[in-house]
């Protein structure tokens, strides 16, 4: 009988090559798509939080009649401000942690009194919370953040920026000093939304800002140009075009320009209130300039999130809407003004409360 001698079954090496090469070329293919679903599942996820706080938001103006304010402190003693944040707290199912922060405390054998605590302090324990709904799950930093608690939503200061104890906004959030009622005037600002007389569909109640952390000391997004006198001061004559030019590469800020690290978003409830501020004034994810090297003094921050070409706000009557980079920013190098139509185009008039602008439907 004759026998047939068999080939040893297998791949060559050119085959397994080209094998290799065909399963490189699908997974290059298919790894775009993944990440593109992984972020349009961040992005949802982020819209929902904004929601949430645009919901807080209209339960606190049920409770005070008015909107809470942007920076909020102790009526006796306000050495220190804490963000608006902190009268959320009841609204997003955080009670308790908002009775820590209303009410005086011994931690660790140290008194602590309410509402007047430097937001750095680590041996404050309620500033070292970290609220899931304030924060984007599309920022690693705010996500993965140890220490004092972060936070990616802010309120809007509208068209305008100024020094930090200046009362007057364009946006829909005031400061506590300007309540009338004594007993309760750290709890609300003075703008309800009776008073938003541009609707409160066409008027931006809270936008997303990228949260600073180490490796983030130059990003146009997450740090803050200091030092910057032309583009944000007291005069009368900023001209916000110049903080724009400061775009450098890769985005970062210009080599040589100085740059601040503590910017908005560093502290949730704590001191500098300021630090959950946002200026409708340069574009989304455009430059922020402050006209010394604190924080605590006039800073123009811009809206950042790292969301593709964009960010989500939530606006006074609740509702969350993506904002692009392109938004119309009319003539950034004019200055702010304090009353009439916004210089800053579609942008500006979002931020203005009654500036008495039109608002196209498709920003």
């Amino acid at each position: 009988m004759r026998k047939v001698k068999l080939g040893r079954a297998g791949f060559t090496l050119v085959e397994l090559l080209v094998v290799i090469a065909i399963i490189g070329v699908l997974v290059a293919l298919l790894l775009p798509a993944v990440q593109a679903a992984r972020e349009a599942a961040r992005r949802t996820q982020c819209v929902n939080h904004m929601k949430q706080v645009g919901l807080a938001l209209h339960n606190y103006h049920d409770t005070w009649n008015k909107l809470p304010p942007r920076i909020g402190g102790d009526a006796y003693a306000n050495n220190y401000c804490p963000s608006g944040m902190s009268r959320l707290l009841p609204y997003v199912e955080q009670a308790p942690l908002y009775d820590l922060i209303s009410n005086p405390q011994v931690i660790n054998g140290v008194w602590f009194p309410a509402f007047n605590v430097p937001g750095w302090d680590t041996r404050y324990t309620p500033w070292n919370a970290s609220i899931a709904v304030f924060l984007c799950p599309s920022d690693g930093n705010a996500r993965t953040a140890e220490g004092i608690g972060r936070c990616s939503y802010h309120f809007s200061n509208g068209d305008y920026f100024g020094w930090w104890g200046d009362p007057t906004t364009r946006g829909p959030f005031e400061v506590w000093s300007l309540y009338p009622d004594w007993p309760n005037w750290y709890q609300g600002g003075v703008v309800g939304f009776a008073a938003i007389t541009d609707g409160t569909s066409n008027t931006i109640a809270m936008l997303e800002r990228a949260v600073p952390a180490p490796g983030t000391e130059r990003s146009i997004r997450a740090a803050v140009a200091v030092n910057q006198t032309g583009a944000v001061n007291y005069s009368g004559t900023s001209s916000p075009i110049l903080c724009k030019a400061l775009v450098g590469r890769s985005g970062n800020y210009q080599d040589g320009v100085a740059t601040g690290n503590w910017a908005a978003g560093t502290y949730s409830f704590g001191w500098p209130g300021r630090n959950t501020e946002i200026a409708t004034v340069l574009g989304p994810n455009s430059p922020s300039c402050s006209i010394y090297a604190e924080d605590w003094n006039s800073v123009m921050w811009s809206a950042s999130s790292y969301h593709p070409s964009g960010v989500n706000g939530v606006f006074c009557d609740g509702s969350v809407r993506f904002i692009r980079d392109s938004i119309d920013t009319g003539n950034t190098a004019l200055p702010p003004v304090a009353s009439g139509p916004s210089p800053y185009g579609v942008w500006g008039a979002l931020g203005s409360k009654n500036g008495r602008e039109p608002v196209p439907s498709d920003f």
